[in-house]
């Protein structure tokens, strides 16, 4: 590989709104031009990340399918084989469970290229035939990458791939953009809020395991003890109408704002006087990784690779999930004692740059792509 630059086929499922493809996008943008050549292809071209990956000049390819066992996903899977030949593709990296499925049986079709597969989640979402499909994939995989020392486990004592063949590593945010600021006075208006208001919020899809209906019910709390709580829910899901009847169940509809799919993300960080991540299980979460950026002080449950984000009492508050007391006790003394609240987002703010920054994450992920070249994984 001395003479010539590394060819790196990144397999995407689309560039949606997700934690997955903000991560899939830094890396594009990010890794290293003069030592390595990308080619991107995608399950699906529609997304919000579409744009800002384009924006890399890398090309991208489609090849239009939904599901990995019809005619049409046949035909993708010789057509990236043919790719990979064509191209000479080194590597294939694979961004989920459908990319890692692809990726396999299209790297095995080529007959050339290593396969490096991926695990952000925790497989609790997905079937049983599902994740015995995925143990495939990880068989042909010359490497596997968990986002966090939790999904390492998992995969290690429960799906028996050999430690050897994982390296865990971290997610990764842009601290420049995910940094502390002055919120604009002009988005507390537009949105609702009024002068004075403690804005408590959360980032995320609105999905039955995201754990917001615990987050209203907590809120219904905290609005007895401090009336001038405001909630501030950012995302979009199968939920919404759900929570929205929930909150009016609790009397606290008017003063919940359900802001739907922003781009603004740190400005409306900004706002917040705690950030609360409810979820009943997660892997490990960008959003809050971006809250830790924004020093903001935070309030999850402790659930997967929560722990390892958050150090209780010092980056912020971890309570059990599907406890409305508890997190309403644990917001409230955030909200009570100001020095606190930004000690825990300043601490938080330091271990998000130190250990979890864009940066990190594309240094990482080019030293596994050369090791696995060059055999040392």
């Amino acid at each position: 590989m001395a003479d010539r630059k590394i060819t790196v086929l990144q397999l995407v499922n689309g560039f949606g709104m997700g934690g997955i493809e903000r991560q899939q996008t830094e890396i594009i943008k990010r890794l290293p031009a003069g030592r390595f050549t990308q080619i991107i292809a995608t399950m699906r071209m529609s997304g919000p990340f579409t744009a800002e990956t384009e924006s890399a000049g890398v090309e991208i390819v489609e090849f239009p399918f939904t599901s990995l066992y019809n005619r049409r996903a046949l035909r993708s899977y010789f057509g990236l084989a043919r790719l990979i030949r064509q191209r000479r593709v080194d590597l294939v990296y694979c961004y989920d469970f459908y990319t890692n499925v692809w990726g396999a049986i299209s790297v095995t079709l080529a007959g050339r290229g290593r396969l490096v597969t991926s695990r952000g989640d925790t497989g609790r979402m997905f079937s049983k035939a599902q994740l015995a499909v995925q143990r495939l994939a990880y068989a042909c995989s010359n490497a596997i990458v968990p986002n966090s020392d939790l999904v390492k486990d998992i995969i290690v004592e429960n799906e028996f791939v050999p430690a050897w063949k994982i390296r865990r590593i971290y997610n990764g945010i842009d601290a420049g953009r995910f940094a502390p600021r002055a919120a604009p006075p002009e988005l507390a208006r537009s949105l609702g809020l009024p002068p004075g208001a403690a804005v408590v919020g959360a980032v995320g899809n609105l999905h039955p395991w995201k754990g917001q209906d615990t987050l209203l019910r907590a809120a219904a709390r905290i609005r007895e003890a401090r009336p001038n709580a405001w909630f501030l829910l950012i995302g979009e899901g199968v939920a919404q109408d759900e929570l929205q009847q929930l909150a009016t169940q609790l009397g606290i509809r008017e003063q919940t704002i359900f802001a739907g799919i922003r781009q603004d993300i740190p400005e409306l960080l900004a706002l917040m006087d705690v950030y609360v991540l409810p979820s009943q299980h997660e892997s490990l979460p960008n959003a809050v990784m971006e809250a830790m950026a924004c020093a903001r002080p935070i309030v999850a449950t402790a659930v997967g690779g929560l722990p390892e984000l958050i150090s209780n009492g010092v980056t912020g508050f971890l309570v059990p999930p599907g406890d409305p007391a508890a997190m309403a006790d644990a917001v409230l003394r955030v909200l009570g004692d100001a020095a606190l609240g930004a000690a825990l987002g300043q601490a938080a703010r330091e271990r998000a740059v130190n250990e979890f920054s864009c940066s990190r994450l594309v240094e990482n992920m080019a030293a596994l792509y050369e090791d696995v070249l060059n055999g040392r994984l």
